[in-house]
């Protein structure tokens, strides 16, 4: 899986584009096999690609403590010659108190509908963000806490942990998460990672074990703040 984003703020405004990609590489093609009464499959020499790709846009508008957003969203699914498309939007709403607690709603994924009655996951988000000390100062300590409620599944409550030190521009901060884990997923519920700051770019990392993978996700991503 890859993706990017870029972000522009002018004034109150902010615009930003993302896109992600998920590709499941190349699998060979199967066809049931007669002989067998179609118990067996039997491959044709040929094969497929599969892959789902997402692309978005959104707008922020902050007017005192209030920050109000959209995002516009396209999504393209592909398996073989079957291909399925949707356009979805998210709205929501945050309120910080200055650099020390924010909270958030969201609505994601209105509209969406894929087609033959499928539809990309409405879900509700909530969260809270607190900061134990100054964010611009030397040491950083903050928790969060978020409940998502997805249509047609049971609630999920996420709860994370960020520490570490940060002096002169350039420092290291370690982060620990929980998630109530859905009947629908083998992920586990501990996510663990970190990160280095170097003035305006930060590269960060998180793991996530998957027990159908019989192994895990490593997902790596860099940050560039003018």
């Amino acid at each position: 899986m890859s993706a990017a984003a870029l972000a522009l703020r002018v004034s109150r405004w902010t615009w930003g584009v993302g896109a992600q990609a998920l590709d499941y590489g190349s699998e060979p093609e199967i066809v049931p096999d007669p002989a067998t009464g179609g118990r067996r499959g039997t491959p044709t020499g040929a094969s497929f690609h599969p892959y789902e790709a997402l692309a978005t846009t959104s707008f922020v508008y902050r007017h005192g403590l209030a920050a109000f957003g959209v995002t516009g969203k396209y999504d393209r699914q592909q398996i073989g010659s079957a291909v399925s498309d949707a356009w979805a939007g998210d709205v929501g709403v945050a309120i910080a108190v200055f650099d020390i607690m924010a909270f958030g709603v969201s609505v994601q994924n209105l509209g969406g509908d894929l087609g033959n009655g499928a539809l990309l996951p409405r879900r509700t988000r909530a969260g809270l963000t607190l900061n134990y000390t100054d964010p611009q100062g030397t040491y950083r300590l903050l928790t969060t806490l978020e409940g998502q409620w997805t249509r047609d599944r049971r609630v999920v409550l996420v709860q994370g942990i960020e520490g570490g030190i940060v002096t002169g521009g350039v420092g290291l901060v370690g982060r620990l998460g929980y998630a109530t884990r859905p009947a629908v997923t083998d992920a586990s519920r501990l996510t663990f990672g970190g990160g280095v700051v170097l003035g305006h770019l930060a590269m960060d990392y998180a793991f996530q074990a998957y027990d159908a993978l019989d192994g895990g996700t490593h997902r790596v991503g860099l940050r560039w703040t003018p």
